[in-house]
């Protein structure tokens, strides 16, 4: 392998690997490091074990571009079907650690963030790809009520108001936001 095919490589197996460990409870840099040294050790050593930390924490306090694009798309678009377009001005990350963009970093792995005051929504990647519109909506929700916690009788109604529209709201997330170790 190149050194560029070796980066990329290792790039692609950081990612999988943060988002594997988070969804399990969450991570730091060097428990990634260790676990991408333990199951790739010949690249590890191309690599180097130093660039390996380096970049296991870049990735952890990052966005992901493509899913963002993604998932900004999918807020338009239930935005106008279910928020008759009130929602307009928050913008969504798709983020590898949500904790790091709340401010709380080695704090309690989470879905998700709604941060008023920004007017922005963080989602956590997850392996869970397709929970993730469900997760939009709740923290949608969240950006609707002004709310942050999943018990507040405000944020059920709406959630239930979503559902009894149509909306891909998983009713565990209703009830259990803990549903999959999402939250």
């Amino acid at each position: 392998m190149t050194q560029i095919e070796i980066n990329e490589a290792m790039k692609q197996i950081v990612r999988d690997t943060t988002v594997e460990i988070m969804d399990c409870g969450g991570t730091y840099p060097k428990d990634t490091r260790d676990a991408v040294a333990e199951e790739f050790p010949e690249l590890t050593e191309a690599f180097g074990v130093d660039r390996l930390l380096a970049l296991c924490k870049v990735v952890l306090e990052s966005s992901d571009p493509t899913e963002s694009v993604r998932l900004q798309k999918l807020f338009q678009i239930y935005n106008a079907e279910y928020f008759a377009e009130q929602l307009r001005h928050y913008s969504v990350l798709a983020v590898y650690d949500v904790c790091h963009w709340q401010g709380n970093p080695g704090g309690d792995v989470t879905s998700g963030h709604t941060d008023h005051a920004r007017s922005r929504i963080f989602i956590g990647m997850t392996k869970h790809r397709a929970a993730l519109p469900s997760l939009l909506l709740h923290h949608m929700a969240h950006a609707l009520t002004a709310t942050s916690y999943p018990n507040d009788e405000q944020w059920i109604a709406e959630m239930q108001r979503l559902r009894d529209l149509g909306a891909p709201v998983d009713g565990a997330l209703i009830s259990s936001p803990s549903c999959m170790g999402l939250m």
